[in-house]
């Protein structure tokens, strides 16, 4: 039995635990109480199959591939007097998170060969009208085969 979505987040998650600077980390959580911070929230996000690997008379349990998107938060202490560091703080975790990630050897043998690893953006809470508390939400995608008969 074989679930490489499960065995994405799984490493993920482990990557996240490896940041510097991190108190806690937590997988599919709302929320990170400030003594709890700073910290790192994975969530699984969401899959879809490639259009193109489905009709044309392939039986239903052909392999295809799929691309994971899940989504990496990380949250700074609300406690900290606003500075002029916030945002420098969340540029260097980024930095360092992507690094980390795209270049992972575990998460390179999961999507294999025919797959591929991708850095897709962020959203920030630094912006007029927003929270300004210092959190940073970055996205990426994994495309990896999905073979039915490792799933049994």
């Amino acid at each position: 039995m074989r679930d490489r979505r499960e065995e994405i987040l799984a490493r993920l998650y482990v990557v996240a635990q490896e940041a510097e600077g991190v108190k806690s980390w937590v997988r599919n959580r709302g929320e990170l109480p400030n003594d709890k911070r700073p910290g790192i929230i994975v969530f699984d996000g969401d899959e879809l199959a490639k259009e193109g690997d489905i009709g044309r008379g392939r039986p239903s349990n052909a392999p295809n591939m799929v691309t994971a998107t899940p989504e990496v938060y990380f949250i700074l202490d609300d406690k900290k007097p606003a500075n002029l560091t916030v945002g420098t703080e969340l540029n260097t975790f980024r930095r360092k998170f992507i690094h980390s990630v795209l270049y992972d050897a575990a998460l390179q043998g999961i999507v294999g060969t025919s797959g591929s690893m991708r850095y897709d953006g962020l959203v920030t809470d630094l912006a007029r009208g927003r929270q300004m508390v210092g959190e940073l939400g970055m996205s990426f995608s994994f495309t990896y085969p999905l073979i039915p008969s490792e799933l049994t």
